[in-house]
């Protein structure tokens, strides 16, 4: 008779080895600990803090200086009139422009995760904060990251925006109207503006509002609604796919491409900018958000756990939806040819793919609100062989 292991042995050894029948327990899933979440977190909304610090002082204060350029005092593209905001067709103003950019995407996104959250059928990996009592869901976790890398994008490409125009300092369309410029003032032969103080040949003394006139490359509107509309583009490119609403996707996107496009030439409308002032601050504003989406973000990446595939049946996540709402289920009898649609043979064993026939096993694409998966159908005189639905 052999002797029973010890208590740190029995759960490895079989039970067979010493006479007697002992259950196995099943192992208890591992839980993923992460220490960096909160430090992380902190330092991310540190950095948040820091520019929109700095952004506040590049754009509401004269504290860093700007470069005036030398410009010619006859130049017809400076001599545009200078419109207020009754006289334009459009007109997008800074409050509404900073309302709608830090709002309607970030809302997007909430939408977004909601949606995710409801109707995923998949199981979950919960994160656990520096403890195992500390669980950070997954809903928390992606819309905190979502937000805070849009909010740090945006503030990003205004500082950029604001660099480089205080550092190029070129005039708007209207600054000859603005300045009343003095010909006397102008050297000759060309009649540029005097150097190095250009501001001396305006008879106009506001200035703020000649600093205003003086930074016009590139266009703030155009980069920051280029920059949001691409960004809640991409998110709603990968986030949203419902087979059944086809053209739900396409219009949303379309929707915020066409705000951008009326934000940024209502500038040119104005007068307020020159055509490559938008057409840079599109460069920088799309690139930005392709960046931070598809480097930075991976909307593509799969945020569930990876299950082997088995012979036996896996019971499927029910979503938080359904587990509130209990909606009736049909179950069709057999497989019926209707579904050729999203069919995909199953290869065989020796490699040749099937044809087209009726009581073969198929492969069907299954999509939910925010991802796909392929589910094998038996036919009904295999489905008590094989435990019927395979996933």
């Amino acid at each position: 008779m052999s002797v029973p292991p010890s208590r740190a042995h029995s759960e490895v050894f079989s039970a067979s080895q010493y006479g007697g029948v002992t259950t196995v327990p099943a192992p208890r899933p591992r839980a993923y600990i992460n220490y960096f979440i909160f430090p992380s977190a902190v330092l991310h909304v540190v950095g948040i803090a820091c520019l929109a610090a700095l952004w506040y002082y590049l754009r509401f204060t004269s504290v860093f200086p700007y470069h005036h350029r030398v410009f010619y005092c006859r130049d017809v593209h400076l001599y545009k009139p200078n419109f207020v905001p009754e006289d334009f067709n459009v007109y997008v103003s800074y409050p509404l422009l900073y309302t709608l950019a830090f709002t309607i995407p970030p809302l997007v996104i909430l939408i977004g995760e909601v949606m995710f959250w409801l109707f995923s059928t998949k199981p979950r990996k919960i994160v656990y904060a520096n403890c195992g009592e500390c669980p950070v869901h997954l809903f928390t976790r992606r819309l905190f990251r979502f937000v805070i890398i849009y909010l740090a994008g945006l503030l990003i490409v205004q500082i950029f925006v604001d660099t480089i125009k205080l550092m190029t300092g070129y005039q708007r369309p209207y600054f000859l109207s603005l300045c009343n410029v003095s010909i006397t003032a102008c050297t000759a032969p060309l009649e540029h503006s005097p150097s190095p103080s250009p501001h001396l040949a305006c008879n106009y003394r506001g200035a703020d509002e000649l600093r205003y006139a003086w930074l016009t490359f590139p266009s703030l509107h155009a980069v920051v609604s280029s920059y949001a509309a691409c960004f809640a583009s991409l998110y709603i490119y990968y986030m949203i796919n419902l087979r059944g609403a086809p053209l739900l996707r396409p219009l949303l996107i379309f929707g915020f491409i066409g705000l951008c496009i009326v934000d940024s030439f209502s500038r040119i409308n104005g007068y307020k900018n020159h055509w490559r002032d938008i057409w840079v601050a599109w460069v920088i504003g799309v690139f930005m958000a392709w960046f931070l989406c598809y480097c930075v973000l991976c909307f593509q990446e799969v945020y569930h756990i990876t299950v082997e595939r088995t012979p036996i049946v896996q019971e499927e996540r029910v979503s938080p939806f359904f587990s509130w709402f209990r909606l009736p289920r049909v179950q069709a009898p057999s497989v019926k040819e209707e579904y050729e649609v999203y069919e995909e043979d199953v290869v065989r064993a020796d490699g040749t793919m099937p044809r087209h026939r009726r009581n073969r096993d198929r492969q069907y694409e299954v999509t939910t609100t925010t991802e796909s998966f392929h589910r094998t159908i038996s036919p009904p005189q295999q489905t008590q062989q094989n435990g019927g639905y395979q996933y």
